[in-house]
């Protein structure tokens, strides 16, 4: 049972004032069932921009869901989707030390061999990857808050 679904039978037993129910829609928590899991954001748990991002979104009722990169892996279909969105070079984070100790070869790859690569290294990738269903998008910065807040 979804935060919605308790508002409405604790408002139908009368536990909960219809005002106070009104109260909460009127001042953005309306987002815990408006957006249900609708915002995925993937990263690694030891990231401090994925955590800044966390700790923001749970301040502002923003219902989402995390995936960490390294626990859960990511499929190969999802990051053609995420390169074929926003491309190579907003995914990839050119200045972290894992790309640092890739091979020149490696560093050059395009395509399947970008793919592979990574889905070998996830922490080339830059963080925190927010997707919504229409849109994936990646930092965290005010401009991004702007955009997840509407």
């Amino acid at each position: 049972m979804g935060a919605f679904e308790c508002f409405g039978i604790l408002r139908l037993t009368g536990l909960i004032p219809f005002d106070l129910v009104s109260f909460l829609l009127l001042h953005r928590e309306y987002k815990i069932w408006e957006t249900g899991v609708g915002l995925k954001v993937y990263g690694l748990q030891n990231c401090d921009s994925c955590r800044k991002a966390k700790k923001w979104l749970e301040a502002e009722a923003i219902s989402f869901e995390f995936h960490d990169l390294r626990k859960s892996p990511i499929d190969a279909e999802t990051l053609r989707h995420w390169l074929s969105s926003i491309g190579a070079g907003a995914l990839i984070n050119r200045r972290g030390t894992t790309w640092r100790t890739l091979s020149d070869s490696q560093m050059t790859a395009h395509g399947e061999a970008l793919v592979s690569l990574i889905m070998d290294h996830p922490a080339i990738m830059k963080r925190p990857i927010f997707v919504t269903e229409h849109d994936v998008s990646v930092g965290f910065d005010n401009k991004r808050k702007q955009t997840l807040a509407n």
